[in-house]
């Protein structure tokens, strides 16, 4: 499994991955499950884009989206939780930046695989 097989499993039923519907909760999860596919060796290419590029990524389009700009470099949690303070809609936003995250990788990496076919 990875991550973005994670996070979706874990977007259908949260609170059965975690015990409670709260962002925190689950960035608590999800960095236990990268540290373990790190030390283990288990990382694939979603897991290594996700790991090295998600938090930049995520913070260049909440700056977008609410038109602000962020003095400190932080994690995704922060940010999300600098444009909104309420549980559900932080989740939200999480898991919206996450399909949309996975989506650009995954036309990226079509895009990448056509080019070195020749196409």
């Amino acid at each position: 499994m990875n991550i973005e097989q994670l996070i979706n499993n874990v977007k259908k039923r949260p609170g059965m991955y975690v015990g409670c519907l709260e962002l925190q909760s689950i960035v608590h999860f999800i960095n236990g499950f990268m540290f373990n596919n790190v030390i283990s060796n288990k990382l694939d290419i979603v897991d290594k884009e996700f790991k090295d590029k998600f938090h930049d990524w995520a913070r260049e389009q909440l700056e977008k989206k609410y038109n602000i700009e962020f003095k400190e470099n932080r994690g995704y949690f922060y940010y999300i939780t600098q444009v909104n303070q309420n549980p559900e809609e932080g989740l939200k936003i999480f898991f919206d930046l996450c399909d949309e995250f996975f989506e650009e990788f995954h036309k990226k990496a079509a895009s990448e695989s056509n080019i070195g076919n020749g196409v």
